[in-house]
């Protein structure tokens, strides 16, 4: 059975713990500043509400896109829309992954090109 993997938080617990590291206050200031700094990083993760409103906007805009289309490229999808063209080709395909994931969208291979349509 393989043991767990200890975490940065453990070790830095366990280093604070110390009485050698307890009595040098240089060491004590540098594991708190740590701790803060994964606090921080923890409080960053996930997006924030109105990020996601606004990807569920963008997927609406996306599905009435394809809707319009019928059956395309990225690139066919952001020339149905302006909003869309305005975008990178990057964050459409984010969306339209996003899409197939939630079993909206089909992905099709067509001539070593991806081709969507509405599922």
């Amino acid at each position: 059975m393989a043991e767990k993997k200890i975490t940065k938080r453990e070790v830095i617990n366990t280093m604070l713990a110390d009485k050698n590291v307890k009595g040098n206050e240089m060491y004590v200031a540098y594991l708190q500043n740590e701790l803060a700094l994964l606090d921080k990083k923890a409080e960053r993760k996930g997006k924030s509400a109105e990020e996601v409103a606004e990807q569920n906007r963008l997927k609406s805009v996306v599905m009435s896109a394809l809707a319009t289309v019928g059956k395309g490229t990225v690139s066919d999808i952001q020339k149905a829309d302006a909003e869309l063209s305005a975008l990178s080709n990057q964050k459409v395909t984010a969306i339209l992954k996003s899409l197939m994931a939630d079993e909206l969208v089909v992905k099709e291979t067509e001539n070593r090109k991806s081709v969507f349509s509405v599922k």
